[in-house]
């Protein structure tokens, strides 16, 4: 009951940090779009609440996570207090981007010291060396500190909250689940199919359409048919081309609809098998420790009082 309750309560955190973040990267947009700095202190305050939340939901029992999290909630309930109070200083700017460049830094170093995947070391430093290199810039330069501390600050910051939301979005999938499905569901010969029919089409609509006038627009076209967008902007106007673009949507829809109901059948099963494998794993063990401990108590039982020495 214990257990169920601290699950509860840290996928009730988890979920909380995700919402916190989404209001953040809403708040973060406004730098992006309009370049309006006035919610920058309220962007890292947010984030270190959703820092806090992330704490509470990892616990410590992963070491490497709860450091993390306590880092990026002590430096960012920091940064947010500085930019509150002296927000138009170039030097406040300066030291808030380069606390938050060595927060990124140290945020690379121990997903690679956690992740042992090729893939992901690799990427990790790759951006390793980009956030050290900005941090390299802004330290060195001297006329132009506060301008690149802008810089980061108002985009590098809510392109870096826009991969940590779908980052978390995306972190209870089980892609080794999902790769046993493509492999088994024939998902991918069946998408490859797909996209060669898009590409063909789209050639044969580029030759017959006038109001194509690039194969881009006809490949646009053919990709707003398939997925049943429709966005308009293109159409059809001759007979042959309408044809074609009943015949590419209806096989889209079969296609997408079929892959959909597939992967998902096929995800369900695949998941339960693996629970129900963790779950025998788990009661082989503890069979093996009452055994081991039932031996141990005979063991003890049969063995012949020690008799005192006088």
């Amino acid at each position: 009951m214990e257990k169920k309750k601290l699950f509860k309560s840290k996928r009730f955190f988890r979920v909380l940090e995700t919402i916190v973040l989404i209001i953040s990267f809403s708040f973060a947009l406004q730098l992006l779009v309009n370049n309006d700095y006035q919610f920058m202190s309220t962007v890292f305050a947010l984030n270190a609440c959703a820092n806090f939340l992330g704490l509470l939901s990892v616990g410590r029992s992963v070491k490497v996570e709860f450091v993390k999290n306590l880092v990026y909630t002590i430096s960012f309930a920091i940064i947010s207090m500085l930019l509150a109070t002296l927000e138009d200083s170039p030097l406040v700017l300066t030291i808030c981007c380069t606390i938050y460049l060595a927060v990124m830094d140290f945020s690379c170093l121990t997903s690679i010291i956690k992740k042992k995947k090729k893939a992901n070391l690799v990427v990790n430093i790759i951006a390793m060396v980009l956030w050290t290199a900005l941090l390299s810039l802004i330290l060195l330069s001297d006329n132009y500190s506060d301008y690149l501390s802008m810089y980061v600050l108002g985009y590098v910051l809510p392109w870096q909250m826009l991969y940590r939301v779908t980052k978390l979005s995306f972190a209870h999938i089980r892609y080794d689940i999902l790769v046993k499905v493509i492999r088994k569901s024939m998902a991918l010969e069946i998408l490859s199919g797909l996209m060669i029919l898009i590409v063909s089409f789209s050639f044969a609509l580029f030759m017959i359409e006038p109001d194509m006038e690039t194969y881009d627009d006809a490949l646009w076209y053919c990709f707003a048919i398939v997925t049943t967008i429709g966005f308009g902007d293109i159409s059809a106007v001759t007979i042959l081309g309408r044809i074609l673009s009943v015949l590419l949507g209806i096989y889209g829809i079969i296609v997408v609809s079929l892959i959909t109901s597939v992967i998902v059948n096929f995800y369900t099963e695949l998941n339960k098998e693996t629970e129900e494998k963790n779950a025998e794993a788990k009661r082989e063990k503890a069979k093996k420790e009452a055994a081991a401990k039932e031996e141990a108590e005979k063991e003890e039982a049969a063995s012949p009082d020690e008799i005192p020495q006088e």
